[in-house]
């Protein structure tokens, strides 16, 4: 099913492509670029174990594009800081967590409506996810010994963004994307809560992501920005299981549970 819907995005991406009329003249490369700054609200969940994490994020982002004609090269990143608490063999609260995300897009802008005026922009990429949730030398409420967890997921961004141009100089931009889940990693720092332990690093390989977001734009002087509320979430299904070792002999199996995450926050954007 996954391959499927793979395999029908970029379908659809490529057929955009070779819709796109050529271009009549060689344009000059445009080069833009923004900054800004997110907030959002995470909830982490294991179901078949009744773990949980939910906690509040902040942290900037950075984008640059080149442009030629109807062909764009992007690249953007993000780093954010968040305090979650934890729900399973007890309770911790405001536990440290670190994310950094960076993505690397190939796009087609096509104009559409009166006088070419709107834009309807496929892309398809790379993405690389980066999680540190730092429970190490924590205790729970129940006894429970705490231990930091890195995750990361390597995807292929799908997507469709649309620019509408309204009255007043104000766009609006919809934007829908799938995550194509290429693989992913877990490290278990379980050394951190037994002595003696060994750490666990799993290997997931099933799983996928869906993002949409909603964004304004209008200008504060001559300066453009766009502002706007944007959903994420990730879908992954149980890992790979790893060996367990004790004192240096493998005791046991351990494995990452199958868990979903979801981001809701809103988003402020200044061009130049």
């Amino acid at each position: 099913m996954k391959i499927a819907m793979f395999a029908a995005a970029l379908g659809a991406t490529a057929m955009c492509v070779l819709a796109a009329p050529p271009a009549l003249a060689q344009s000059a490369l445009k080069y833009s670029g923004s900054l800004g700054i997110e907030t959002h609200y995470q909830d982490y969940r294991e179901p078949s174990i009744s773990v949980s994490e939910t906690g509040y994020f902040v942290g900037g982002t950075a984008e640059g594009r080149i442009e030629s004609d109807i062909w764009q090269l992007r690249g953007d990143i993000r780093y954010a800081v968040g305090s979650m608490d934890y729900t399973g063999s007890g309770r911790i609260n405001d536990i440290d967590d670190t994310v950094f995300e960076g993505r690397l897009l190939v796009a087609v802008s096509m104009p559409f409506g009166d006088g070419g005026a709107h834009r309807a922009i496929s892309y398809v990429g790379y993405g690389y996810r980066y999680l540190l949730d730092e429970l190490g030398g924590r205790t729970s409420t129940t006894g429970a010994r705490g231990y930091d967890r890195i995750s990361q997921y390597h995807y292929v961004p799908i997507g469709l963004e649309t620019v509408i141009a309204a009255a007043g100089g104000w766009t609006f931009k919809p934007t829908v994307e799938y995550d194509y889940f290429i693989s992913g990693s877990q490290d278990s720092k379980l050394s951190q809560a037994v002595a003696g332990l060994g750490d666990l690093s799993n290997s997931q390989d099933s799983g996928y992501g869906l993002r949409a977001s909603f964004m304004a734009g209008t200008k504060l002087g001559t300066v453009p920005v766009e502002f706007g509320p944007f959903l994420r979430y990730w879908n992954i299904d149980n890992s790979d299981i790893g060996p367990v070792s004790y004192n240096g002999v493998t005791v046991a199996g351990g494995y990452e549970p199958a868990n979903e995450t979801v981001e809701v926050g809103l988003a402020v954007k200044v061009w130049f």
